[in-house]
């Protein structure tokens, strides 16, 4: 069985190291940046969830940049559903009511240096799905690496107007099956995108994403059983 996968965030470069030491000790496989730094901010944390599917995240609340651990942590659960620990040294109110928000509620507090690893590794086991869970996860959706597209209804109502998004860029996301309506081939050279592409529609209303592949590579990916 492949070594789980954990994604560490941590704006304290000693304690980053201490963490990662840590957990490989533990059996686990570290996701981090190629070159010798810390992870300790929104962006490169975000390039890493890209590059890998880590199975839990270890978050600090307080991160270098705009964007804090929690903002991390709702991004995680929008796009990756994988549990979170947080770290923090403040325990109040304001910060669990946002953690409450983003669906992920485990909680360490540093309260001590060094940090309490028995705490941290009980939160951390507690918040860790097991196996069978992680096999679960394939069987009621994917990952997909998409572009999230906006879809009205054209005037005549005889067709489907798609828009670009505003963010071109690419996302990995994992998208429920039970959640896409249809698909369809998706011709988007005209636009740049090339015409190798599909279109899933979901239950969202006005929202679609385009994937890079031929309708016959996704028909792979799809169970039987829902399409």
């Amino acid at each position: 069985m492949p070594q789980q996968k954990v994604l560490i965030v941590e704006d304290e470069f000693i304690l980053y190291d201490e963490l990662t030491e840590y957990f490989e000790q533990k059996g686990y496989c570290v996701v981090k940046h190629d070159e010798d730094r810390a992870v300790d901010n929104y962006e490169d944390a975000v390039q890493l969830l890209k590059q890998h599917e880590p199975d839990i995240a270890v978050l600090d609340i307080k991160l270098k940049g705009t964007k804090d651990g929690i903002d991390l942590g709702a991004y995680i659960q929008q796009h990756y559903h994988i549990p979170v620990v947080y770290l923090s040294a403040y325990n109040n109110e304001g910060n669990l009511n946002r953690i409450a928000k983003t669906g992920n509620d485990r909680f360490v507090v540093k309260t001590s240096k060094p940090l309490n690893k028995d705490q941290l590794w009980a939160t951390f086991i507690l918040a860790l799905p097991q196996n069978e869970v992680r096999l679960k996860r394939k069987t009621i959706g994917e990952f997909f690496n998409v572009k999230e597209m906006a879809v009205t209804q054209a005037a005549n109502r005889q067709r489907l107007l798609v828009r670009q998004p505003n963010d071109p860029l690419e996302i990995e996301t994992f998208l429920k099956w039970e959640i896409i309506l249809f698909i369809e081939s998706y011709n988007a050279s005209a636009r740049g995108s090339g015409n190798n592409n599909i279109l899933m529609h979901t239950t969202a209303p006005g929202k679609a994403y385009m994937l890079r592949s031929s309708m016959t590579e996704v028909e792979k990916q799809l169970p039987a059983l829902n399409f």
